[in-house]
């Protein structure tokens, strides 16, 4: 991950310490692998934790950031926390 090779996801569910230099995506746990989104934390916490998230490990590492909210509406690009990178939100 430090070689810029890959990146490390996290959630806020996950609670995933980013390293030193390492590029990272925020995705927000709402379709996660138990389909019926157990670890979303609602739209209030999942942007302050993105926020956090930015502030923290540094914009310019963020490779994108999922905003979605709901299925049921197709993804599209949005303004992104990640300058430079996307984002996708209903």
């Amino acid at each position: 991950m430090s070689t810029g090779r890959i990146g490390r996801m996290t959630t806020p569910a996950q609670g995933s310490r980013i390293h030193d230099g390492a590029l990272y995506e925020c995705d927000n746990s709402k379709f996660g692998s138990d389909g019926k989104g157990r670890y979303w934390p609602g739209a209030e916490a999942w942007f302050a934790w993105l926020s956090r998230t930015i502030e923290r490990y540094g914009p310019d590492r963020c490779l994108w950031a999922l905003a979605r909210t709901s299925r049921s509406t197709p993804l599209a690009p949005s303004p992104s926390p990640c300058p430079g990178r996307p984002a996708f939100e209903n």
